[in-house]
């Protein structure tokens, strides 16, 4: 056996040699106990069986397999060495009729190299890498840990029995994220479709199935610290993309380990933010890319910061090494904060999105509108009368709307803007009582001009047919005070300024004072106000006095005169605003004073008259209270509707006190000149007026204007009957002269009915006028004096207890 040389044997397929192979490695198998044989058997070395199977035109039977061997092949026991053998055929051919199988394999977690080792030779074209699957068992269920390989960057073979595979690095990033699969040996097991290979033969090996999984005879252990490679900020989304070189633990990431700064060589509290936390998710494609979800604190914080993360150039990224840790457990290999990296050119992607409304709170309370948004504002941006509310989300439904000026307030950016309501804002909403008390009736648009993000991207705009409802209103719980009031008598209003948008309820429970001293705590004369109906704007209510108030006020010597004496005070009745707080009472020994008194400047106009031939009496009916120590009865003239035919009343008399109505008594002059004018006061038609200028006053001394034409007025026609109101008898001229009290038909004067008597007693003697005849001019007159005849002038004389 010992001087057998098997590279002394040679197979070929012919005799003349076409395909030969010199055996190399081939052991002979001795038995144990002798020192030889004459039949000797060689075990083939596996690279030389792999050389025979693998050439079809070699030992494939008796017809293509020859042996040959040189002369120093072996010797006998004797020392002779055995002759050459020249192209011998052979006897006997045993073809392979075994199917190859995987036998074991070994996994580099470190490289990804895998070696896949059969029970024979195989024919590397034929590979298929997609028919191995990594299992955790070599029995799993439906649940158990599995991975089916898929993608390598290359495979060879340097023996025909075993295949060594590189992993993808993306496909060994893969298999590494199952965690507990393929770590060490016992959790790294594998399967293997039939069509995996094809052994020399080209026929499919045997299958590896699950619950007869090959076990791997090695496995080396993941010891390379993962490195963060690159990332991507994507401030649209708000998602931060880290590529990492394995795959990291998301169980154990650490997100405040990460800070963006704004240059690659260092990190300032003005230039960087430090991540507080976010949502972690592996990406589908990669297991090595995890996506961190910034939250929206951390991403408007970076937003906020106008040095950061605004371009390529003003992002870069460091990280500790406890931020992260592969699946098997290796820790992050550090980025310090001076040699931060950087993103690449398409690693920053800029906010595109405008922001949008999120909600809003209406808080009439403190007169603020905050509105919160899904992104960080630029507070510099915005642009009054752009904000709008309206009492209907739809345009075709709303009765009420506002356009809102405002001021930001505070010069912070953030997603929470706080307007604050300018007094005309808040005021011009609590006016308008179906808008902004309740969530129900308010609703907001806004244009896109309103905001921009720091990015500059216009808000997204809210129109009137889509308005968005508020979250919360917050209705107005401050009761209003009256912050100033005037007292305007040329246009005859008391107009109050309140501090917010305010009612008047209850008008009696306000009244004017009138104080002669400021210290003096009792008012010395008082106006309740007893009607009206107010003009609001805003926060100012303007009540037009009625008349009994005017001249209630005007009646008071004092009051209204100066703004140093005229107070006003009020009930907490009196007003309230439009969600119905009363008001701050103010009480009369703390009456609050005038702000300025407009004094009047207007003449006094004529309303009406009534001539009254009855009383005789004439009544003046003026828009305010008449002084009456200042009328001039002799510039009144009674007229006819032209005012050609006119009575002057020249001795008529004020019979009133200082009021509005003036009453003057019509004396029995004036009254028979009426009587005797037969074209003035005989009826409606020619019943009118004309005032001369400076006829009256007012009480603010304004002269009343004169007439431009004549006024018509109200005649009451006399139905009293004359009445003689004294008579004088002259015997010696002969005279009766009668004084009536008002003119009288003189043609109607029956002069037999009149008789003279001595005195009032019934038995007295009297003397009935006879013969004395009615005068020449019987006009209409007061004063009838009648001429006696000289028959009934002797009678007279001739009755000693007559006259």
């Amino acid at each position: 056996y010992d001087t057998f040389n098997v590279t002394d044997v040679t197979l070929s397929s012919s005799t003349v040699g076409d395909v030969s192979l010199m055996l190399t490695n081939t052991v002979v198998i001795m038995n144990e106990g002798r020192l030889g044989d004459s039949v000797i058997t060689i075990a083939l070395d596996p690279s030389d069986l792999a050389v025979l199977k693998l050439n079809r035109s070699l030992a494939t039977s008796t017809m293509n397999t020859y042996l040959s061997t040189s002369s120093g092949i072996a010797a006998d026991t004797s020392g002779n060495m055995a002759n050459p053998t020249i192209n011998l055929v052979a006897t006997v051919f045993i073809p392979d009729t075994t199917r190859a199988t995987l036998m074991t394999f070994t996994f580099d977690t470190n490289t990804g190299e895998l070696n896949l080792t059969f029970t024979d030779v195989i024919q590397i074209t034929t590979f298929d890498f997609s028919a191995f699957d990594f299992q955790g068992n070599p029995l799993i269920d439906e649940n158990g840990l599995r991975y089916s390989l898929s993608q390598a960057t290359n495979f060879t073979t340097y023996d025909d029995y075993t295949v060594v595979v590189y992993l993808d690095p993306l496909e060994l990033v893969r298999v590494k994220s199952v965690e507990r699969l393929a770590t060490s040996l016992n959790n790294t097991f594998m399967t293997m479709r039939a069509d995996a290979i094809d052994d020399h033969r080209f026929e499919d090996v045997l299958a590896v199935t699950n619950g007869r999984a090959v076990q791997a005879s090695l496995v080396i252990e993941d010891t390379t610290p993962p490195e963060l490679s690159q990332f991507i900020l994507d401030m649209d989304e708000g998602i931060l993309y880290l590529t990492f070189s394995d795959s990291v633990r998301i169980d154990t990431f650490n997100v405040t380990g990460i800070t963006l700064q704004a240059t690659p060589i260092e990190a300032t509290a003005n230039n960087s933010f430090t991540l507080t936390n976010g949502t972690l998710s592996r990406s589908a494609d990669n297991p090595a890319v995890i996506e961190l979800s910034l939250t929206e604190e951390d991403l408007n914080e970076i937003k906020r910061n106008e040095l950061l993360a605004i371009s390529t150039s003003t992002t870069a990224l460091s990280a500790l090494n406890e931020t992260a840790e592969d699946i098997a457990r290796n820790q992050l290999i550090g980025i310090p904060s001076n040699m931060a990296l950087p993103t690449g050119t398409s690693g920053f992607i800029a906010d595109t999105t405008g922001p949008v409304l999120r909600s809003y709170i209406l808080d009439l309370n403190s007169s603020r509108l905050i509105l919160d948004f899904d992104e960080t504002i630029n507070v510099r941006s915005y642009s009054t009368f752009s904000i709008s509310l309206q009492n209907a989300a739809i345009t075709a439904e709303t009765t009420s709307n506002y356009t809102i000026r405002g001021v930001v307030l505070g010069d912070q950016n953030g997603p929470t803007v706080t307007l604050g309501l300018l007094a005309t804002d808040s005021d011009s909403i609590k006016c308008i009582l179906d808008l902004g008390t309740s969530t129900g009736n308010t609703f907001l648009t806004i244009s896109s001009l309103a905001f921009e993000d720091m990015n500059s991207r216009p808000v997204q705009a809210i129109l009137t047919e889509e308005a968005q409802p508020a979250s919360e209103v917050i209705p107005d719980e401050v009761k209003p005070s009256l912050r100033s009031f005037h007292l305007d008598l040329n246009s005859r209003t008391l107009v109050f300024t309140f501090t917010e948008c305010t009612k008047l309820d209850l008008l009696s429970e306000g009244q004017l004072q009138y104080i002669s001293n400021t210290n003096d705590t009792m008012p010395c004369e008082v106006v309740q106000l007893t009607g009206g109906t107010p003009i609001y704007d805003l926060n100012l209510a303007t009540l037009p006095l009625v008349s009994a108030d005017l001249f209630a006020i005007q009646r008071c010597s004092n009051l209204g005169v100066h703004h140093s004496n005229t107070y006003f005070s009020a009930s907490e009745d009196f007003a309230s605003d439009t969600s119905n707080n009363k008001l701050i009472a103010i009480p009369s020994t703390g009456a609050q004073p005038a702000s300025r008194i407009i004094s009047d400047t207007t003449a006094p106009l004529l309303e009406n008259f009534q001539l009254d031939l009855d009383a005789p009496q004439l009544h003046l009916t003026f828009d305010e209270v008449i002084n009456v120590s200042f009328i001039s009865p002799s510039l009144i003239s009674l007229t006819d509707t032209s005012g050609n035919a006119s009575v002057s009343l020249s001795s008529s008399v004020v019979a009133s006190e200082t009021d509005y109505i003036i009453t003057i008594n019509i004396t029995i002059d004036d009254k028979e000149a009426i009587d005797i004018e037969m074209g003035v006061a005989t009826s409606q038609l020619d019943t009118f007026i004309q005032l001369a200028e400076a006829t009256v006053f007012d009480v603010s001394s304004n002269p009343v204007n004169a007439s431009s034409q004549p006024f018509p007025g109200v005649l009451i026609r006399d139905q009293s009957g004359p009445m003689l109101e004294s008579f004088n008898l002259s015997l010696d001229s002969a005279q009766l002269a009668l004084q009536f009290n008002e003119a009288v038909n003189t043609s109607t004067l029956k002069i037999n009915l009149i008789e003279i008597v001595a005195s009032i007693d019934i038995f007295a003697s009297r003397f009935a006028l006879e013969y004395t005849t009615l005068p020449a001019d019987l006009s209409p007159r007061s004063l009838v004096v009648l001429d006696l005849h000289l028959r009934d002038l002797n009678a007279l004389k001739a009755d000693v207890n007559l006259a």
